[in-house]
């Protein structure tokens, strides 16, 4: 036997002694039978606990990428059309402080991450204006305001350069300014 199935026994005993006090008689046989079946299992796993703490930084970063590939197209593909905006995206409700601004936000960051303005065959700047709207519209505020700044950010600090910005029409840049007016740059 090995000491972590010592340890076991060890612990599973001292828990079996505790139920015994308590009237737990049946639960004691049961207790000390799973010890000892799972000490195998459990010496194995001390073994590489070391190894399974060390993660591959490519293969983590291959995991996330994948992950937010899916979920951020998945959520984009939901969206048919933004005029008129959709109740809901994949079953989860749109109204709300957070709804829209938070999903700006969102795909300004994965525009930048992944370099591409297309997600599910929808162009991302083009969206994120629209969202904006939408937000100014339903009376978005703070974290709307916020987040509509950093998505703007996302495409870059250069309004001359910005796809998103070049992407307004003067009338759309107005009221884009008037969500966005804690962002830095469009003073």
């Amino acid at each position: 036997m090995t000491y972590t199935g010592s340890v076991l026994l060890a612990l599973g005993a001292l828990f079996c002694s505790t139920l015994q006090k308590a009237k737990f008689h049946i639960a004691a046989p049961v207790i000390l039978i799973l010890c000892e079946l799972l000490s195998p299992s459990c010496s194995s796993v001390a073994k590489t606990q070391a190894t399974a703490s060390q993660i591959d930084a490519a293969d983590f970063n291959q995991q996330v990428r994948s992950f937010l590939q899916s979920e951020v197209t998945a959520h984009v593909a939901d969206i048919k059309s933004l005029d008129p905006p959709p109740d809901r995206v994949l079953g989860a409700l749109t109204t709300g402080e957070f709804s829209w601004g938070s999903f700006i936000r969102t795909l300004g960051v994965y525009s930048e991450y992944f370099g591409t303005r297309k997600i599910a065959g929808h162009d991302v700047p083009e969206m994120i204006g629209k969202m904006a709207q939408i937000e100014l519209s339903h009376g978005g505020k703070t974290w709307a305001q916020l987040y509509a700044g950093m998505a703007l950010q996302s495409f870059g600090t250069d309004l001359n350069h910005n796809a998103l910005w070049q992407g307004m029409t003067t009338q759309q840049r107005e009221e884009y300014r008037k969500v966005a007016r804690p962002c830095p740059f469009l003073r």
